[in-house]
């Protein structure tokens, strides 16, 4: 039975346990600095991560093996996409609002369109529609963090800005759902896949209800830690359950989100900052770090070209669709709003990532074209919102 998310074997049972301390003390210690140093330029901290993870790899110094941490990694993943089906329960007041939801399903569109017209001669229709569902999704975590450094955040124009990037974000995940079901496996798996989803759809089902039931029970107690306590549980379970029936992980993972967003207690902020704190201060970090250290510098060297000419794509295309759509409604900041959908992170590269297992890519290439992408888009997403925010704001005080 294969339970792993990247790799096929983790004999983590075999590692010596002060090895395994080393390593990850190492990885957290060089996460932490690159991390502020990149906070403090005002970009992404994941960047420093990801460099960090470069850097103590087989690439660079090769003072760390990443399978060491492929296993932290993979939880790091599974509650990156946790995080991501509890939003679902929010998704539901923007689609009453309509606005976003048709700025996200019309930038997503267009952008995946674009992509696989690019990739349609080079690869097969399988890879084409991974990589064109990789690169049209965008990423929260840094629009979220210059927004809120704009103070912009809370007005009107700053939700709409991240409750279209939340649908579109969801919207690209759900299509992930349905791809791995139709992909994974090999040719004539569909029927299989299909009957192993309602299988595993019933029993999401009777673990919605009896968790509504428990959730109640848990607000009673009121106790904090037993309400994440019992979450992690149903992800892990349903993740487990999911990579058992050969549906990927990341399935179960976000099902357990979307089952938790259900339950009374998952917008309480002390509950939220429970989560988000253990993925952003441990998991998530590895996550970057491993992905680092997975990075074939040759092949990023080699494909480079390619990436800077899709990406060139990608942001022309989400940047005119967008800066038209929000121009349109009137909104009084388009450019920064424009600026906002271009950056690629996380939600990329799990996509990406999933190809790979599931055998859709044979090899690293479309990692190593993807690679660069996530410093380029932060760089020229945190400029391009800095001059448009300082046109547009006088703008609005003229």
């Amino acid at each position: 039975m294969n339970t792993g998310f990247f790799l096929n074997s983790l004999h983590i049972v075999n590692v010596p346990l002060d090895e395994m301390l080393l390593v990850i003390l190492l990885v957290l210690a060089m996460c932490f600095l690159l991390g502020e140093l990149f906070s403090r330029l005002h970009l992404d901290s994941v960047v420093g991560y990801m460099i960090g993870g470069v850097i103590l790899g087989p690439q660079v110094l090769n003072l760390i093996n990443p399978e060491l941490i492929g296993g932290f990694a993979e939880i790091g993943v599974l509650l990156i996409i946790f995080m991501s089906g509890m939003k679902v329960k929010r998704l539901r007041s923007i689609v009453e609002e309509r606005t976003p939801l048709y700025f996200a399903l019309t930038i997503f569109t267009a952008t995946f369109i674009g992509v696989l017209l690019f990739f349609f001669l080079k690869l097969s229709l399988s890879q084409a529609l991974f990589a064109a569902l990789a690169y049209s999704v965008v990423d929260l975590g840094v629009p979220a963090k210059i927004l809120l450094s704009k103070k912009i955040f809370d007005k009107p124009y700053g939700k709409l800005i991240l409750n279209t990037a939340i649908t579109n974000i969801i919207f690209g995940l759900l299509i992930l759902v349905v791809v791995t079901i139709l992909f994974s496996g090999g040719k004539g798996a569909l029927l299989i896949n299909s009957i192993k989803f309602v299988s595993f759809a019933i029993i999401v089902l009777i673990a919605r209800n009896i968790f509504a039931k428990f959730s109640r029970f848990l607000i009673n107690l009121n106790i904090e830690q037993a309400r994440l306590f019992i979450s992690l549980i149903l992800l892990i379970g349903l993740a487990y359950l999911s990579d058992a029936l050969g549906l990927t992980s990341i399935i179960g993972a976000f099902l357990a989100g979307v089952i938790v967003a259900k339950g009374n207690y998952s917008e309480r902020p002390s509950f939220m900052n429970q989560v988000d704190a253990l993925a952003s201060v441990f998991f998530v970090p590895l996550f970057f770090a491993w992905f680092g250290a997975e990075i074939d510098l040759v092949g990023v060297w080699n494909n480079l070209g390619i990436s800077l000419t899709l990406l060139t794509l990608i942001m022309m295309i989400k940047f005119s669709v967008s800066y038209v759509l929000f121009k349109k409604n009137k909104q009084p900041m388009p450019g920064v709003a424009a600026s906002s959908m271009l950056s690629l992170d996380v939600e990329s590269m799990i996509i990406l990532l999933i190809a790979v297992r599931i055998g859709v890519f044979q090899d690293n290439t479309m990692i190593s074209i993807f690679a660069p992408m996530v410093p380029l888009t932060t760089v020229i997403v945190a400029v391009l919102v800095n001059i448009f925010g300082s046109m547009e704001m006088k703008n609005l005080a003229a």
